[in-house]
């Protein structure tokens, strides 16, 4: 059976959609362009498209001020018939290839560790980087008319205000990585993405002031049907920020979103580990699912070599190259100045060299629990790495979801 992976071309757009859509909830092509960049990984079987997977590329803050751009798979899809036969892995594959000068990670968001769709990303190479939890409300309290909070279902209101946004989500979430980076035009973007065309979301957008300057908002939505479960349509706060951690304006940013909540007669949810007002939703009665439950990022690395260059510009590493061996490659992370110099190799596994590098590991804690062996070494050069690739909280945002 010959199957050929390989990117999609721009005239197969109209066919992709059509067999996407035969697996999940339809798109048109409008929808697919909402998103800035979208290519996809097609798999053909005698010129008949037999597989495909949308892969959309964005720039990702890791860590404050290192960015890197990310490819995220969505709507994975293997015709009906055809599964088993790894057309799923001979996509991956093609996507690394035809990603590796455009992009520095493949990117997913997935759940459910037992399923099938997660054994299918551990097997391709896929690394879990942060594990994301949902805080349920499962009796939302009505709190009342709350003055200090405004709100409105009109998003161009809303978006009208997008400089104070900005400001505010930097404010709150600047120290973090974890999330696709905001600029202006972010905000609208996601709120009509092809995410809401596939699942009708009906928006509520709160925000506080206080002498004409916004001190939180509050991003709300709630599905107009669930093609799963009917029955189960919760109020999700989508993304949730403060001006400096205002923990005023998140509690009553948050009483507003119990209160919507409770008059819909539904649940009140959040996702989101590490987030500053996560204690906040959790006073007011949020708890936590449980481990089966949670979701995850996932990802691999599609070029390791680019991220030395945080290593640039240090001048106790001047004179130091830098090797990384892991099961699957060898490579220089780090040239030295000059053929005197010495060198070091990191060993790891593969798993640790993506966490390593996205900022998600403790480099010195790595070396004494023997994740990492060095070769050597000494205190400055395991502190120069170790400042270099200082491990950050991630912060996911439901708003980003595709």
């Amino acid at each position: 059976m010959n199957i050929v992976a390989r990117e999609m071309q721009p005239g197969e757009l109209a066919k992709v959609i059509e067999t996407r859509n035969t697996h999940f909830p339809p798109i048109v092509e409008e929808d697919w362009y909402r998103e800035t960049t979208m290519t996809a990984a097609v798999a053909f079987l005698d010129q008949q498209i037999v597989g495909a997977i949308p892969l959309a590329i964005r720039r990702f803050q890791v860590a404050p001020g290192q960015l890197i751009t990310a490819a995220f798979e969505n709507a994975v899809l293997v015709i009906d018939g055809m599964r088993g036969k790894g057309i799923g892995t001979k996509m991956i594959n093609a996507a690394r290839h035809f990603l590796a000068d455009r992009c520095d990670v493949l990117m997913v968001y997935r759940g459910h560790e037992r399923s099938k769709g997660y054994n299918f990303y551990e097997k391709t190479g896929h690394f879990d980087l942060h594990y994301i939890t949902e805080y349920i409300l499962h009796q939302p309290m009505d709190w009342g008319d709350l003055a200090s909070v405004n709100m409105t279902r009109d998003a161009s209101t809303f978006l009208a205000l997008e400089p104070q946004v900005m400001s505010t989500f930097q404010s709150t979430f600047g120290r973090f990585g974890g999330f696709p980076v905001r600029q202006p035009g972010y905000w609208e973007k996601m709120v009509t993405g092809h995410i809401y065309a596939v699942h009708p979301t009906e928006f509520t957008y709160l925000w506080c002031q206080e002498a004409g300057r916004m001190t939180g908002y509050c991003i709300c939505g709630r599905r107009t049907e669930h093609p799963n479960n009917p029955d189960y349509r919760p109020l999700q706060i989508l993304e949730l920020a403060t001006l400096n951690n205002d923990y005023a304006a998140g509690l009553a940013l948050l009483k507003a979103a119990s209160t919507l909540a409770a008059r819909q007669g539904c649940k009140l949810t959040m996702q989101g580990n590490n987030h500053p007002l996560e204690p906040l939703f959790r006073a007011l009665g949020a708890q936590p699912v449980d481990r089966e439950h949670m979701s995850m990022i996932m990802g691999q690395l599609l070029n390791p070599e680019e991220f030395g260059t945080v290593l640039q510009g240090r001048p106790l590493l001047e004179n130091i190259e830098i090797k990384v061996w892991t099961p699957r490659r060898d490579f220089v992370l780090k040239p030295a100045q000059n053929i005197a110099a010495t060198s070091i190799t990191l060993g790891m596994k593969e798993d640790t060299l993506a966490c390593l590098l996205l900022h998600r590991l403790d480099f010195k804690a790595a070396i004494e629990d023997e994740r990492i062996t060095i070769s050597e070494a000494n205190d400055t050069i395991v502190g120069e790495i170790a400042e270099a690739f200082a491990r950050h909280d991630w912060v996911y945002h439901a708003l980003d979801y595709i």
